[in-house]
């Protein structure tokens, strides 16, 4: 399947980045963290967003974008892969919410996004921002305390 499906998904996010919906362009780290932690929604989301810049990782270039044709508003997205990142609270846990988001998550994919869902225990973060370390960067590792 062609990265990008059938063009869709990339014609949106080319959109959002021409109208710098809530995005990076032309801000320093520190006023895009500044402004994507104004418009996180909820305590989680902040927490998720200090991580990220408390180990260097690459910060996310939107917070809050919607994408009506999927039916949904990721927490922040990524424009040079792209991917979409849910931080998923403790509303998530049901099983009809699971299968609301394995079904957005199947769309998204299909469409060409990376799809990347954070769990609200925060202990399985690091292992995410691994495995999913071409969207993230490596960041910094802290050191070990003896």
């Amino acid at each position: 399947m062609e990265r990008w499906g059938q063009g869709s998904a990339k014609r949106r996010f080319i959109f959002l980045i021409r109208e710098g919906e809530r995005g990076a362009i032309g801000r320093s780290s520190a006023e895009l963290f500044e402004a994507l932690a104004n418009v996180s929604l909820s305590s989680l989301e902040r927490a998720w967003l200090a991580h990220v810049q408390e180990h260097a990782y690459a910060l996310p270039d939107k917070a809050q974008p919607l994408l009506e044709e999927y039916g949904t508003r990721s927490d922040f997205a990524y424009s040079h892969i792209p991917a979409l990142i849910y931080i998923d609270g403790p509303h998530h846990e049901t099983d009809q919410q699971r299968q609301i988001d394995h079904q957005i998550s199947d769309r998204l994919e299909e469409a060409g996004y990376t799809v990347i869902r954070f769990p609200k225990e925060q202990e399985a973060w690091p292992a995410l921002f691994a495995q999913y370390a071409f969207v993230f960067g490596t960041g910094k590792h802290q050191e070990a305390t003896v």
